[in-house]
Formats: structure tokens, sequence, C-alpha cells
């Protein structure tokens, strides 16, 4: 069904490597959409004469868009992320709480799920929060075998001193990586930070070249563990199970979902792999949002839930449509230095989309 869909005759995609570069040439005219994923732009920079007329519209979208994750990834194939204690060891030396609040604004949520929008007040999520506790990082290591050197105070094992290789492809990564290093300094363990490009640090992951490193995953309406958690996707380059996690447990339960139709039946055995995975630590998880933060020059035509249910930003694409009218007002506005109406900073779908629901 396309009426009133698909409005544009052209679209024109930008790409940037940095996401202030991007809204620099938001800010110049430049693009006439942009999603934000830095809380410094949203909280900081998103701010001024062109907000406060709205000439701009600045707006978070709540819908029932799937929640991925993110985390730094530990290469679980070799020593010394091939041992639990180590891997639950280094989450417990990375202080979220301050870096969310110090950094990011309290913008996000803290993750203790690798499937968030699976859990609700019908389901709620079992899995405790690793939070910031050196003391017990400490004790993890020690148990794992790794001790100080009595002259460096550098933790060793084996003769082999325990340096962690970190690989990142943003240079805004280091900003996070310095509190971490101030934590490892704490029980004794160095960081060395390595910087590649997109395509290089693609070439690493494909190839498992590397110790530990930042990844972000989307997520889908229908899960499907097998890509990211399945043993055999952890063997075969070029896929998404990039720490090479491996359990028996949840290949089994992958294999059991396949056979199964009820999407809640489904649902129920992916939250038990989760719950499985997430007490492995293959990533040291980070935090997320649950909603959409989006700029847009106010000159266009939205639906009332501006995205569609499970959409992000791509929803303009299809629902949106250029509002001639607006576009002259805008002109006039900006020409004048007048005041637009503003649009709500808050949308939430269930309450637009069924207003008599709720």
């Amino acid at each position: 069904y396309k009426a009133n869909k698909f409005n544009f005759e052209r679209l024109r995609f930008k790409f940037y490597g940095m996401a202030d570069t991007a809204f620099q040439a938001f800010m110049k005219g430049e693009l006439d959409i942009l999603g934000i994923n830095k809380a410094e732009i949203w909280v900081k920079k998103a701010t001024g004469e062109v907000f406060r007329r709205n000439w701009v519209i600045k707006q978070k979208i709540y819908n029932h868009s799937p929640i991925g994750f993110q985390g730094w990834a530990m290469n679980m194939r070799k020593p010394p992320f091939d041992d639990v204690r180590v891997r639950k060891a280094i989450c417990h030396l990375i202080d979220r709480r301050k870096m969310n609040a110090t950094m990011m604004f309290n913008q996000y949520f803290l993750h203790r799920s690798y499937y968030e929008d699976l859990y609700d007040k019908d389901h709620p999520c079992p899995n405790k929060l690793v939070e910031f506790d050196v003391a017990a990082a400490r004790k993890l290591l020690a148990e794992a075998g790794w001790k100080p050197n009595p002259q460096t105070g550098i933790l060793e094992k084996n003769g082999q001193p325990f340096v962690i290789e970190f690989l990142i492809r943003s240079p805004d990564a280091k900003r996070f990586l310095a509190h971490f290093r101030e934590a490892l300094n704490k029980v004794g363990i160095r960081l060395a930070v390595v910087s590649k490009d997109w395509s290089a640090w693609i070439k690493d992951m494909d190839q498992f070249n590397f110790m530990m490193t930042w990844a972000a995953w989307g997520a889908g309406v229908k899960k499907d563990p097998e890509p990211m958690w399945a043993s055999k996707e952890g063997k075969r380059q070029g896929g998404n199970n990039i720490t090479g996690f491996s359990d028996a447990k949840v290949d089994a339960l992958i294999e059991k979902q396949k056979t199964i139709f009820d999407i809640a039946q489904r649902h129920e055995i992916v939250r038990q792999i989760d719950q499985i995975v997430y007490n492995q630590y293959p990533y040291a998880l980070l935090w997320n949002l649950n909603y959409h933060r989006i700029l847009y020059w106010n000159k266009f035509g939205t639906p009332p839930t501006v995205f569609s249910k499970y959409g992000d930003i791509d929803s303009a694409i299809v629902y949106w449509w250029l509002d001639q009218d607006a576009e002259a007002d805008l002109r006039e506005a900006r020409k004048n230095g007048e005041t637009l109406p503003g649009r709500p900073l808050e949308v939430h779908f269930d309450e637009c989309f069924n207003p008599k629901k709720n």
C-alpha cells in the first residue's frame, strides 16, 4: 500500500566521518534532516536562535523500534579473554555511571542485556547490572592467576605482562578509554590504543585480528540469535560473532527456536539465551537509548507519530513530505528574525497513534 508514501522525487545522502562535522553541515543548511548519536551535540550544541525560534525542530521519538546493544568486545579465542573471570573483571573496571554523568549528560541507560526490548513489566530482566568495582576486579584477576610483579606492579601470568591492545576506529573513543586506563592502572593492567580507519577495522574484525574493540549492533523486530551467538559463527570469518562466543547450551537453544513459530515462545527462548550469554561476558556492555534523537529544518510535513511504529530516521523517506507553505514560512522567518510555531520535543508513538486508548 503506497498511498501518501514516498513523497520525494529525489533523495540525496551525504556521509561524514565525524558526528560533529555532520552537525556543522546541518547547521549550514547543507542537510535537511540529521539523526543525533552524540549526547554532547544534543545537549550542548543543538541550541541557539535556530532552535529557540523553531526554525529547526528538535525531537525525541519514542516508538517500538528494536534496541540493539553496544559494548567493548573481547576476543575469547585466545588468552587472556578466554577466561570468564578475566572478562568479568574487565567489566567491573568500566565506570559507566561516571562516564554517563560526566561525559554524556546522563542521556543513556546502562545495558544489562543484549536484548533490552524483550523485557518489560511482564518479563522483568533478571540480569544483574555490573557495577564499577575495583576490589571485585582484583579478586577475579587473582583467581585467574594474574599476580602483580613486585618491581613494576604490572600483572603477570606465566611471565607475560597483562597488556590490553584496544582497537578503535574513531578518535571519540579515546576520551572514554582515558577513564578506562585509570581503572586499569589501579589493578596493574596496561592499555595500548591502536587506531585504524573503518576499512582496516573491518578487515581486522573479519579475520579476528583484535584483542578488544568497540562494537555496536542494531536489532530486528524478529530476534535471530544465530549470527551473533552460534559457535559455528564464531569460526566463520566476516560474521557477527566477532568475540568467538561458544556455548553448547546456547547452540541447542538456537536450534530449538528454529522450529517454533509462536513469537512469544521464540522470545522466551531468546531471553534464556540472553541470560546465558550475559553471564559469560563476551562484551563489556556499555549504554544505549530507548528513543531516537532527530533534528530537521521546519519545512516538512510529518505524520503525528513522526516515525513509524518500528522505524527510525528512514521513516522520513517513506512518510514525510515537503510542505511548500512551511518552506516559505521558514524562509520568511529566517529573513525577518521571526519565530515559527513549534512542535513537541517528545513524541510517543502509542499516544499519537491511539490517543483514546491512553
